[in-house]
């Protein structure tokens, strides 16, 4: 009997260790392996391409003509961020943040030599203070926006411990961000949260984001807010990444359509940053609900054209034609809304009537840029 007991209270213990060993490798595994992966395949649905803007009701968009009498070039933007009283663009090409009013009036343009800075790489607005990631220093800059718009006081410059492409401030002030392997080559590209000021890795969500050289890719990417979840774009993979708004990496969804460009194209990735949308099937930003994926998609070079797809009829809505609606020239999101702008002698007017109403045309012909805000 005693032997018997002495032999179950051995038993019960390794087992206890067992268990135990294998709940600590459990907890260990990277959050990639156990990331819930969706691939969406676009050529699989029904195409329609005669109702594309007829998706999107003329009451479901709100227009914002822009003030760009005094000559302002609104033909590269990168990114915009809409907050309670401003807009604010960033064109990486012209390397200035430009801020207009809400009512579209022009406010300020700050260039990198007008704020001391070398380019102007990502930025973030929250609570009347505009971060700016430096791409060339290598520093983060954080200033003061006064109450109109018009200057910026620098507050406080940050040098991060890692080089970053792109980030997101987050609620708790810790910040998502993008690292590049640059300049180790030794490392992968890596998506992860730091505290705030850069400088301890809170959590990393380890990826491959594509060769140890591609920074350029990597820039061309931003975070922005949509139906309550955080996106981020990935052009090389064809992935779009899924965040709550406390940084927890959801999910990832592949988009698959056609095939890409040929792979003899992609070794001048390095010759011209700015033709990377040629390349790839996923172009800027895209957007997800559980209805719908809306974005823009690459078949071949030059070739760039929007498209929604309805996930629940499995039907694809696309262009006719390049710049021929709402989603052509996508820059981030407000409220759920999409941001795009509308670039004059970019639209056949008379072709695209269907969708641009009096007023917008009137603007678009005396060389107004038009922001679009579009509920879908």
């Amino acid at each position: 009997m005693f032997k018997t007991t002495q032999f179950l209270f051995l038993l019960s213990i390794l087992l206890f260790r067992s268990c135990n060993e294998r709940k600590d490798q459990n907890a260990a595994v990277p959050d990639q392996y156990k990331l819930e992966q969706i691939t969406v395949n676009l050529e699989k649905f029904h195409k329609e391409t005669l109702d594309f803007n007829f998706t999107v009701r003329k009451n479901n968009v709100e227009y914002i003509i822009l003030d760009t009498t005094i000559g302002i070039n609104l033909n590269h933007l990168s990114k915009s961020v809409i907050d309670t009283n401003h807009i604010f663009f960033l064109s990486i090409r012209n390397n200035a943040i430009f801020i207009f009013g809400k009512d579209g009036s022009f406010i300020s343009q700050h260039t990198n030599k007008s704020l001391n800075l070398g380019v102007l790489t990502d930025f973030s607005v929250s609570n009347e203070f505009l971060t700016i990631w430096d791409g060339k220093k290598d520093i983060i800059s954080i200033f003061k926006i006064s109450k109109n718009g018009g200057h910026l006081t620098k507050e406080v410059e940050i040098k991060p411990t890692f080089e970053i492409n792109s980030f997101w401030k987050l609620n708790s002030g810790d910040y998502l961000a993008t690292v590049s392997s640059w300049n180790v080559p030794s490392i992968e590209d890596e998506l992860l949260i730091t505290d705030s000021r850069f400088e301890t890795t809170k959590k990393g969500y380890y990826r491959n984001l594509g060769n140890a050289d591609d920074d350029y890719i990597l820039s061309n990417s931003y975070f922005h807010l949509f139906n309550n979840k955080i996106h981020l774009s990935h052009s090389t993979d064809n992935l779009t990444f899924l965040f709550d708004e406390t940084g927890k990496l959801l999910r990832s969804v592949e988009i698959k359509y056609g095939e890409n460009a040929p792979a003899k194209l992609l070794s001048s990735l390095e010759k011209n940053a700015y033709e990377l949308s040629n390349y790839f099937f996923i172009n800027g930003y895209t957007y997800i609900t559980d209805n719908f994926i809306a974005g823009s998609i690459s078949k071949g070079l030059s070739q760039k054209k929007s498209f929604i797809a309805d996930t629940l009829s499995r039907k694809l809505y696309i262009e006719n034609r390049p710049y021929s609606s709402f989603l052509s020239n996508t820059l981030g999101s407000y409220k759920d809304k999409i941001i795009s702008i509308l670039i004059p002698g970019q639209y056949n007017l008379a072709k695209d009537s269907d969708f641009i109403s009096d007023e917008v045309k009137r603007a678009l012909k005396k060389g107004a840029y038009v922001i679009c805000l579009t509920e879908l």
